[in-house]
């Protein structure tokens, strides 16, 4: 794959693949939000009003790994994902999902602005393994 600097989306692609090694496990918190459970698949909505309600924490914007494209795992399909930001800076993730696609999430903080993430947050991402090794010079 040839990556663009130019194309934001370019960009973001080589950016993410370069840091899938630091991609973290973030640990499932179950909370209320007011008299509610966080809904599934509602990530930005349920991290915004956790954080509305508790100034102490954060809104952390990035991306989380949400499978692979064939059996071998060779392609990683990544999508914007929203995380809590604790006082401690611990992260923490209060949007529930099904626990096959738990075991499965990584996440990377993302690399650019705010206003990057706002115009790439409806975009999935694919990037091969092949291409991390490329990357680091390992075969």
């Amino acid at each position: 794959m040839i990556y663009d600097a130019d194309d934001p989306l370019s960009a973001l692609q080589l950016a993410l693949t370069k840091l899938w090694p630091q991609a973290e496990r973030v640990p499932f918190h179950q909370v209320m939000l007011g008299e509610r459970e966080p809904r599934e698949a509602a990530c930005e909505e349920n991290v915004k009003t956790w954080v509305a309600d508790h100034p102490e924490c954060s809104a952390v914007r990035g991306w989380g790994s949400a499978g692979t494209a064939d059996a071998s795992g060779s392609w990683i399909r990544v999508v914007s994902h929203w995380v809590v930001g604790g006082p401690d800076g611990a992260l923490y993730d209060i949007t529930p999902m099904s626990e096959a696609d738990r075991r499965f999430l990584r996440f990377i903080r993302h690399p650019g602005s705010d206003a990057n993430f706002d115009l790439l947050k409806n975009t999935v991402v694919w990037f091969s393994l092949h291409q991390l090794r490329s990357l680091d010079g390992s075969c």
